[in-house]
């Protein structure tokens, strides 16, 4: 049965293409130049519109806010983020594609909101594609929009990097308990203009939690508009290593999903305000990227792409499936500060450590190896492959693999492993790192 459909499913597979060469961008020049511009991804009328994050087949039931995409552009460097629960790599081509007269180095973020429309297909129900056609080319066309203004209107501008601890703002559904407590900023001053702030913080985007069925930007857009507001400054938002499950905390008693929400970006808003250690930053751009390979054991995913939900690129493998996805990685230099970006959320465990991982080391100690002791996280970016969990804390339901969680032998619920594409992602992603850090 499994090679049947594996052949149903070659037949189905536009190309099986191999992974490209690292891929090398550096910038010399001697200021930096920023612009920015930020566009709301219009809703369709009249039409089935499911909620994403949650549960399956629910249907949106109103607008709190808008979901958004905002683009910087850095030095003819476009990095989009958009308000939604994922971006596919089909997505991001479409965007990439429209955008390629305009800058040949375009990345796409998601901020992973829980309150948005379904972006991946996953929450239509059992067997049926989530995503509206009508409203993902809404999203393509704001995306393309944003980019495009960003670049047009880049000024000159000095960089400034610091960062602040939020406390106990986040936490850690799944052990160990390890994240990063510091929301990061990367704070242009633009020349005769509003200067543009690029934020980058580990907690999944849903303050509103699972009773919320009305769209919204969550608590990434509150925290936006608090610092339009105080200061002029436009934000791009991009999340961290959220694997494990990071999230913020329920800050009110009793709850209620958009006081919640308010209150979330309001605190984090008032971190980013505090940043009190900022450093200029060495005018240097460099992004390396690579595409790879990743074993595609879970089944699920597989159906998905039988079905036509997901759309991704496989080559054949050695897998349960028989069948490796093919996605992209990079690593990002501004200054001395080193940046990975992962197409996935990633354990915060594989990045800092605290837990044992087989032959491979915490991110951040190979980095420091190379020389880089400023390393951050760029998560869902360009692609979406799920969760990126350390081998030997795999575990998966036997009578049902990937289809159905399992708790341990401490009553931990490993539902992550139905949302990854395999207990080899983790070295995959390590793989790269280290050949993105040696490449020269």
């Amino acid at each position: 049965m499994k090679k049947d459909f594996a052949l149903i499913l070659c037949f189905l597979l536009a190309s099986c293409k191999s992974p490209e060469k690292v891929k090398d961008f550096e910038d010399d020049f001697e200021q930096y130049f920023a612009g920015f511009a930020s566009e709301i991804i219009e809703v369709p009328e009249d039409e089935k519109l499911y909620i994403a994050g949650y549960h399956q087949a629910e249907e949106i039931q109103g607008i709190l806010d808008y979901q958004k995409a905002s683009a910087i552009t850095i030095n003819n460097n476009i990095f989009i983020s958009i308000d939604c629960i994922g971006i596919s790599a089909e997505t991001t081509a479409k965007i990439r594609n429209k955008l390629s007269d305009v800058s040949a180095n375009v990345n796409v973020f998601s901020t992973h909101d829980h309150a948005g429309i379904d972006t991946l297909g996953l929450w239509g129900g059992v067997g049926v594609d989530g995503k509206n056609d009508k409203f993902m080319k809404n999203l393509v066309d704001a995306a393309v929009l944003a980019g495009k203004n960003s670049f047009n209107n880049q000024k000159k501008s000095s960089l400034y990097f610091g960062y602040a601890d939020t406390e106990d703002l986040q936490e850690d559904s799944r052990d160990p308990i390890v994240f990063d407590k510091n929301v990061y900023q990367f704070r242009f001053e633009r020349e005769n203009s509003s200067g543009v702030r690029l934020i980058n913080y580990a907690a999944h985007a849903e303050s509103l939690r699972g009773s919320n069925y009305q769209i919204s930007a969550d608590y990434v857009g509150k925290m936006r508009d608090i610092i339009k507001e105080r200061t002029n400054d436009d934000v791009v938002f991009i999340q961290g290593a959220i694997g494990g499950l990071i999230m913020t905390k329920e800050l009110v008693d009793p709850f209620n999903p958009v006081a919640n929400m308010n209150l979330t970006g309001e605190r984090l808003a008032n971190y980013v305000l505090s940043i009190n250690n900022e450093e200029l930053v060495d005018t240097k751009i460099r992004m390396r990227s690579k595409n790879f390979e990743v074993d595609l054991d879970n089944t699920a995913f597989m159906l998905y792409q039988f079905l036509g939900i997901l759309q991704k690129e496989f080559i054949k493998g050695d897998t349960e499936t028989g069948y490796k996805m093919v996605t992209e990685a990079s690593l990002l230099e501004f200054g001395d500060i080193l940046i990975y970006v992962i197409p996935g959320e990633i354990f915060p465990e594989l990045v800092y450590g605290g837990y044992l991982v087989d032959d491979i080391q915490p991110l951040k100690d190979l980095a420091a190896e190379y020389g880089f002791s400023k390393v951050l996280v760029f998560g869902l970016a360009n692609d979406e492959i799920g969760y990126i969990i350390p081998k030997n804390d795999f575990v998966i339901n036997e009578k049902a693999p990937y289809i159905l969680p399992l708790q341990n032998v401490e009553g931990e619920n490993h539902y992550e492993e139905t949302n990854s594409a395999s207990k080899n992602a983790a070295k995959s992603i390590y793989n790269v790192f280290k050949e993105l850090l040696e490449h020269e």
